[in-house]
């Protein structure tokens, strides 16, 4: 029972500290000097939750947008859209390899960040 609930407590409280813990080689000029590669400390809690809010508020900018086709080309909507999705995949990924860190999980999540974990411009 103590250890159940020590897993319990452990998981929990993984979400809020998770941004802590690197996982892979650290690029240290990431997002320096134009490069577009973006640092695994950016794959955390809030920024994904930051992300998923963006996403749920474009059908509303569509919905209530006098000229829907304006919203659809626009280059700034797009561009939040494609960083929010690599945010929540980023994210997704790095919790599968904290929850169960295999040699192919954390594989996963470092190829992920260095060839899909960048930022679109």
């Amino acid at each position: 029972m103590k250890r159940a609930f020590l897993t319990f407590v452990t998981l929990l409280f993984s979400n809020i500290s998770c941004g802590d813990v690197m996982l892979c080689d650290e690029n240290k000029s990431a997002g320096q000097f134009g490069d577009l590669s973006r640092p695994e400390s950016e794959f955390n809690y809030r920024k994904y939750q930051a992300s998923l809010d963006y996403l749920s508020k474009i059908p509303r900018m569509f919905a209530h947008a006098e000229q829907p086709e304006k919203v659809a080309r626009s280059a700034e909507v797009w561009i939040g859209y494609l960083n929010s999705l690599v945010i929540v995949q980023g994210y997704n990924l790095k919790q599968a390899a904290l929850f169960e860190p295999t040699k192919k999980n954390i594989e996963a999540f470092c190829e992920f960040l260095e060839t899909d974990g960048r930022y679109v411009d």
